[in-house]
């Protein structure tokens, strides 16, 4: 309990970014979580070091809901929390997308195979960290959580840059024959 593991791509060096990935939790036991809460996949975005970066948090709790929070690692703490309406974690797959653009720092989760959420679970504005930085994951255990062997499965992490426009052109003007 109260451990925590990291990984992050150093050679990766981005400001505005989006991130998603499925995952799960399982233990040798059950899917379910015991003690205090579990968070399987924290998306780490502006990595500086591994004391400063903007975090993403998934929790997953003993009676099974699901908060999605932002943290300031090495700053504020934590600068916005919500509980994912609907949500409730059985042992399936889960989706989470977290982005970083300019000041604003959001993300959203919902179970796989499910259609994407419109809206964002949080999102919060903060100028803590606008360097660009590394892209990382990071999962563990609370203080109490009582789960043995906990295991954190991921699959279909991709990273992306930010788009400063996203949608249809309908024409484009003509310039020369």
């Amino acid at each position: 309990t109260n451990a925590y593991k990291f990984s992050w791509l150093p050679d990766v060096s981005l400001a505005d970014v989006t991130t998603t990935c499925k995952f799960k939790f399982l233990d040798n036991a059950s899917s379910d979580v015991t003690g205090a809460d579990v968070e399987p996949a924290n998306m780490m975005l502006r990595v500086q070091d591994v004391n400063n970066y903007y975090m993403c948090r998934v929790e997953l709790h003993a009676d099974q809901t699901v908060t999605a929070s932002l943290h300031v690692v090495g700053g504020a703490g934590s600068i916005g929390s919500a509980t994912v309406s609907g949500l409730t974690y059985s042992g399936q797959w889960l989706r989470v997308k977290a982005q970083a653009v300019g000041t604003t720092i959001r993300m959203r989760v919902w179970e796989d195979g499910d259609t994407e959420p419109s809206t964002w679970d949080v999102t919060a504005t903060d100028s803590a960290i606008t360097a660009a930085g590394a892209v990382g994951i990071r999962s563990g255990v609370a203080t109490g959580n009582t789960n043995t062997s906990p295991t954190f499965y991921y699959d279909d992490f991709t990273i992306d840059t930010a788009y400063r426009f996203h949608g249809e052109v309908e024409s484009w003007p003509q310039r020369w024959s």
